[in-house]
């Protein structure tokens, strides 16, 4: 069978691309292409993937890999995944687990037969920010990374000066491919962008232009008008809203419950009441389900004071927000304000609330009660005193990816804290205990 003219001209331009490709290879040294490197930068996503591995539950997230719509996936037979749930479903803690299998299948194919790649990015709305150049400038970043190499084209962009135009991006997203034989790219979060009209078009874009055929895309999002009109056209959808995740929230209630001291004087029948609340009113939620258990850790008394506990757990988000603030003493308050306001200055360039070392953490909180209200000041402050004042505000951890590697880190429960803080002009804390 005789090719078509079409045909030889898309091979004639594949060679062009490769000779282009090549060239800068031989031709850019390695500072050169550094300074390119740092040209490009501007969000990197990598703290949030790394504390969403972290706080995974083993067993849990498997549920996506035994669906055929993977396994097509996987094997190029669907282009693009869409999973979505409602907010604090746990999308960005399965998309982790997700990157993490798709790493692992790119591992176990030999680089001689099909030389594949993944690349994540998670949006965040604390940047404030338009995710779509910042994407794709990210992605360019870590193929050309991989690929110790940089098209001439993104050279020639660089070589300019200007602010490269997403159209400049993708082209030379076109050329990166080159290397490779698939690339997966894994886009968490992408409601959170502002003006996601510009990432949707470029989400459209890598997903149905026969030049980025290359490209597998596994995107989560929640659901909008704007956000269905454009990925219900170009993709296959996976709900978060089923017995898996039903089953995930059972496991992970099961092994938190499990792990906790203070749940071992409870008797049998009040453990499986809690479980079985929980699976009731969680509604998908992995991370309230988190910040009511540690709600409970906080309950005094016997086994009958956790029970008339759930008698309250049945709201939504923001009262569950308001009934934690409220519980919080007249003395405590200024140190929560004050570790929630050390967080807001935590940002580091991708916007991302980072964690911060717990000594450092006292150090701060200490430093800015003392130039604050005369009541402030004589508060004693030390890492129990914020543990126990913010309570399933703030999540507490050791990261042996750090040094010192015994050092305990603190982060902020969710991003939704922020957004619930700025709601309320003035909170109702708990009266004074003398």
């Amino acid at each position: 069978m005789h090719s078509s003219v079409g045909d030889e001209e898309a091979k004639e331009k594949a060679e062009e691309r490769r000779k282009h490709f090549t060239y800068s290879a031989t031709t850019w040294v390695e500072p050169q292409r550094r300074e390119v490197y740092q040209w490009l930068h501007h969000t990197d996503p990598s703290p949030i993937h790394y504390e969403e591995r972290r706080i995974r539950e083993p067993g849990t997230c498997d549920w996506v890999t035994v669906l055929p719509e993977w396994q097509s996936f996987l094997i190029g037979r669907e282009r693009c995944l869409w999973i979505h749930g409602i907010p604090g479903a746990g999308k960005t803690v399965l998309a982790s687990h997700l990157i993490r299998e798709i790493e692992k299948n790119c591992m176990y194919t030999p680089r001689s037969e099909h030389r594949c790649f993944s690349v994540y990015y998670y949006c965040d709305f604390s940047r404030q920010q338009s995710e779509a150049a910042p994407f794709l400038k990210w992605v360019l970043t870590r193929l050309c990374r991989e690929a110790d190499s940089v098209p001439d084209h993104l050279f020639k962009l660089f070589d300019h000066g200007a602010e490269p135009s997403l159209s400049d991006l993708l082209e030379s997203l076109d050329y990166a491919l080159t290397p490779f034989d698939v690339v997966y790219l894994t886009i968490d979060a992408v409601d959170e962008s502002d003006n996601r009209t510009d990432l949707l078009k470029v989400l459209r874009e890598l997903a149905t232009n026969s030049k980025f055929a290359k490209i597998r895309l596994l995107v989560t999002i929640r659901e909008y008008l704007d956000i269905e009109e454009t990925m219900g056209a170009i993709s296959k959808k996976i709900s978060m809203r089923n017995t898996h995740v039903d089953n995930d929230i059972r496991r992970y209630v099961l092994s938190r419950l499990g792990k906790a001291p203070f749940v071992q004087a409870w008797p049998e029948d009040l453990r499986q009441d809690t479980v079985g609340a929980f699976e009731e009113i969680a509604y998908e939620m992995f991370r309230w389900v988190s910040c009511q258990i540690d709600e409970l850790r906080r309950v005094k008394g016997n086994s009958t004071a956790a029970s008339e506990q759930f008698g309250i757990l049945l709201k939504p988000l923001n009262e569950q927000y308001d009934r934690i603030f409220q519980q919080i003493s007249i003395e405590d308050l200024p140190i929560v304000d004050a570790v929630l306001e050390r967080f807001r200055c935590s940002h580091n360039d991708s916007g991302y609330f980072e964690a911060i070392e717990l000594n450092a953490l006292v150090e701060a909180v200490s430093d800015e009660l003392a130039i604050g209200s005369l009541s402030a000041r004589d508060l004693r402050v030390d890492a129990e005193r914020i543990r126990e004042a913010c309570g399933c505000l703030i999540s507490i951890f050791r990261d042996k990816s750090r040094e010192p590697r015994d050092a305990e880190y603190v982060a902020v429960a969710h991003h939704t804290l922020f957004k619930y803080r700025d709601s309320k002009e003035i909170w109702t804390p708990a009266s004074s205990t003398t």
